[in-house]
């Protein structure tokens, strides 16, 4: 892992719309570094239903660890 800190941030309640937020604000701009920490199914969800609704689409990809995510984070950008 790099020796800048990783930024982690919550997706919320499940049920709410912090899913969607997270998934819009990765469709949005580069964030690499910050790693979510939450549900993959339930932000799967929400990524494919706001790409139905014409939204950019954004790929949601598991880690099995910390180090792990902040390695793939760099690559969790918006997909073309």
């Amino acid at each position: 892992m790099s020796s800048e800190r990783p930024l982690l941030i919550t997706m919320g309640d499940p049920a709410g719309i912090g899913p969607e937020i997270i998934v819009k604000a990765f469709a949005a701009r580069d964030l690499p570094g910050t790693v979510v920490v939450g549900d993959a199914g339930v932000l799967q969800t929400a990524a494919t239903r706001l790409a139905q609704q014409g939204h950019t689409a954004v790929e949601v990809v598991s880690a099995p660890s910390l180090e792990e995510a902040v390695r793939l984070s760099p690559a969790a950008k918006p997909m073309k």
